[in-house]
């Protein structure tokens, strides 16, 4: 891992703001596994790990990352192999992984809003319970969350 990136203290002040210390991690370990996804071509160096439970935060992030000129970089269930979830200059990390549910069940249409951190595995089991089937499966679908599905096109 490279040298460890120093946050700036009124960013840090903000995002703890935004959402609450215990949804902060800036140690060592925690900056390596979030920072990170399968590839090994790029070692993670991001400077903050932030876990929002709704959209607004996500919003409040991004319009303060702007504020600071500090990249974001989303993080999900970490099992691409693009590097899409490396943050190796000094990002924010934007963890989806508190924002996980299945918000409403629409069975007219057969469709559900969720967030974006909800596993495939998590729909698949929902669907099922419903009487249906989400047919989209990878060797990760107890990890992949479909904010990152979606994003990667599968």
């Amino acid at each position: 891992m490279n040298a460890p990136v120093t946050i700036a203290p009124e960013l840090l002040t903000q995002l703890t703001q935004i959402v609450g210390e215990s949804r902060i991690k800036t140690d060592a370990d925690s900056l390596e596994n979030w920072g990170k996804d399968h590839t090994k071509h790029f070692d993670p160096n991001p400077s903050v790990i932030v876990f929002p439970s709704s959209t607004e935060q996500v919003q409040e992030i991004v319009k303060l990352a702007n504020q600071f000129n500090v990249a974001i970089t989303p993080s999900g269930g970490r099992t691409g192999l693009s590097a899409g979830a490396v943050a190796a200059n000094g990002e924010i990390v934007v963890s989806f992984d508190k924002m996980n549910q299945i918000l409403e069940f629409f069975p007219a249409d057969r469709m559900v809003r969720i967030q974006a951190g909800v596993v495939t595995e998590q729909l698949q089991n929902y669907a099922e319970k419903q009487g249906m089937y989400y047919p989209v499966d990878f060797a990760s679908a107890a990890s992949s969350q479909l904010g990152g599905n979606l994003g990667t096109k599968p």
